[in-house]
């Protein structure tokens, strides 16, 4: 899955107020994040209104999902999503570690 076909497949993503800015590797990644958080809110309807998503990014070779309007399941998912990136070569979604010099990103063998 590619980064415009994530947006256009999750409503929630499509106004964030501060962008979406991450390799194509996670959106695998952010698409099942994205799902179990629309399902939440369908179970939990009065916290559908108050619920946006602010910010998607890389950040210190890992995931940040920021938002507004969380409640504990939310921030759960969200925590366990964004320590997941940090195995997940953000180019390509396949395993990766994280390199220890300068700029820090998770990279594949293929993509370090």
């Amino acid at each position: 899955m590619k980064l415009d076909e994530l947006i256009a497949k999750h409503p929630m993503l499509q106004n964030v107020r501060c962008g979406v800015s991450i390799g194509d590797g996670w959106c695998n990644l952010i698409d099942v994040l994205c799902g179990e958080i629309a399902d939440h809110l369908e179970h939990h309807k009065d916290k559908k209104d108050d619920f946006k998503v602010a910010q998607v990014k890389e950040k210190f070779g890992g995931l940040r999902f920021y938002t507004d309007g969380n409640d504990e399941y939310i921030s759960g998912t969200i925590a366990l999503a964004e320590s997941l990136s940090y195995t997940i070569c953000e180019e390509c979604g396949n395993p990766g570690t994280s390199n220890d010099d300068g700029w820090i990103k998770v990279r594949c063998k293929e993509h370090e």
